[in-house]
């Protein structure tokens, strides 16, 4: 799972069932924590080509000088975005 969370405990559950429906079984993994590693070093990826990684040592955090944009996107006939 590409997108598990460092650093916190996770685990996983499945519920298999027969094809012919007379059985079934649930299982769930033992939990474990993923490390999160040393926060110096980061993932450079390319978009263009996604399966060629880089890990690579940050020399030193960005000064940000401008905001993030942020928006909602409302979708109609719905109380929630």
């Amino acid at each position: 799972d590409y997108e598990a969370p460092l650093g916190a405990p996770i685990s996983y559950s499945v519920l298999t069932i027969n094809a012919d429906g007379t059985g079934s079984e649930y299982r769930t993994t033992d939990t474990v924590i993923l490390d999160p590693g040393d926060p110096n070093y980061v993932g450079l990826t390319d978009p263009a080509r996604p399966g060629v990684g880089l890990r690579v040592l940050v020399k030193q955090a960005p000064e940000w000088k401008a905001a993030i944009e942020q928006t909602v996107y409302r979708v109609r006939q719905r109380s929630t975005p």
